[in-house]
């Protein structure tokens, strides 16, 4: 068992321990010791050995012991005794939007609720909104929730994703021969809800980066491996697409794998209308049928040869960006630069462009 999964059953302990009705202090200890045990750059076992555990932030000697348990025997006592005491089919209505501990507890002892459907049942026959602590609007957003959650089923919220992205790029850049490695695809949009995390890798030895990076820890399945591509499914559920090209390539690759599908569509329509082809190998004159390489250095000079201003990677989902350009965007919906500062903070909860603007695009 790795640190990730481990982080995850922590977490899943201070869910059943809310539920139970324990202290609120002890339920927090599991929630900090959960993401100490994610975020740590130390290796696990190395602590454990040398006694240094405790020492991290949010770890102490009780949660130290657990933390061993898991890694020698995938579990530790208290969490084997405390998951037969709630129905586990509760801890999957915590991943409702707007369902606490509390809550499904409430619907748990009330009404006998212990799994999404039946919350969702229950919301349909107007039982929910007469407990105590929901009412009908309450019962509404619930179900509206149950409703979102199966459109966007295999998709996760940014923050999840990002934060379980940043520890993956930061082990891959660290793997020799790896020159540059970036997000793409819907992370580097911004995206509500991101469905897997697409990663840009150049390198002039990519057989021996792919070979380091499919050992890393966080890695549960390997479910494609080509010669510029790989895929694989973390031990979080999260799918990863890891391509890998040249130095030469890369500006042009990063670019095609951030999309959207649309933005590209778009931009192909308009490099044809100007005699040149764009694709993820780069951008080119068309002379005939010959096509000739525009040097890019990087992604604004290809869109200054497109005779466009660089449009920023929230903004790539063709919602006019390409046809009025962000100059034609600011004029339509005004104060957009002060709105497009959200986007550079991964601190907040990014938003799409039709949200930023206030109205439909």
């Amino acid at each position: 068992m790795n640190k990730h999964q481990i982080a995850h059953i922590l977490e899943e302990m201070a869910d059943l321990l809310e539920i139970s009705g324990e202290n609120p202090f002890k339920v927090r200890a599991y929630q900090n010791a959960a993401r100490s045990i994610d975020s740590l750059s130390e290796d696990l076992e190395e602590l454990i050995q040398n006694n240094q555990l405790i020492e991290v932030k949010g770890i102490g000697k009780n949660i130290a012991a657990h933390v061993q348990d898991l890694l020698e025997t995938d579990t530790f006592p208290e969490y084997e005794k405390l998951k037969k005491t709630i129905p586990a089919g509760l801890l999957e209505c915590l991943k409702i939007p707007g369902m606490g501990a509390k809550k499904a507890k409430l619907l748990w002892k009330k009404l006998g609720v212990t799994s999404i459907e039946e919350v969702e049942r229950a919301c349909q026959e107007g039982k929910v909104e007469s407990l105590q602590g929901f009412g009908k609007k309450s019962q509404e957003k619930i179900f509206q929730s149950i409703e979102r959650s199966r459109k966007y089923e295999g998709r996760h919220l940014f923050p999840t994703v990002h934060e379980v992205a940043k520890h993956l790029l930061s082990d891959l850049r660290q793997i020799s021969g790896v020159l540059r490695a970036e997000l793409a695809g819907s992370l580097r949009r911004h995206t509500e809800t991101v469905k897997d995390i697409d990663i840009v890798v150049s390198s002039a030895s990519i057989p021996n980066v792919i070979k380091v990076f499919l050992q890393l820890p966080q890695i549960d399945q390997v479910t494609n491996k080509g010669t510029t591509k790989v895929s694989v499914i973390l031990h979080r559920g999260i799918n990863v697409d890891v391509r890998f090209v040249s130095e030469k390539e890369f500006p042009s690759a990063w670019h095609h794998f951030t999309g959207s599908k649309a933005h590209n569509v778009a931009l192909r329509s308009r490099a044809k209308d100007r005699d040149m082809k764009i694709s993820e190998y780069g951008l080119f004159h068309m002379k005939g049928k010959r096509a000739v390489p525009v040097p890019c250095k990087d992604e604004e000079v290809l869109y200054k040869k497109l005779g466009l201003d660089f449009i920023p990677p929230e903004l790539r989902e063709e919602m006019g960006e390409i046809g009025e350009g962000i100059e034609g965007i600011r004029q339509r919906f005004g104060g957009l630069d002060n709105r497009l500062d959200t986007f550079a903070s991964h601190e907040k909860r990014l938003i799409n462009v039709e949200k930023l603007v206030g109205v439909p695009v």
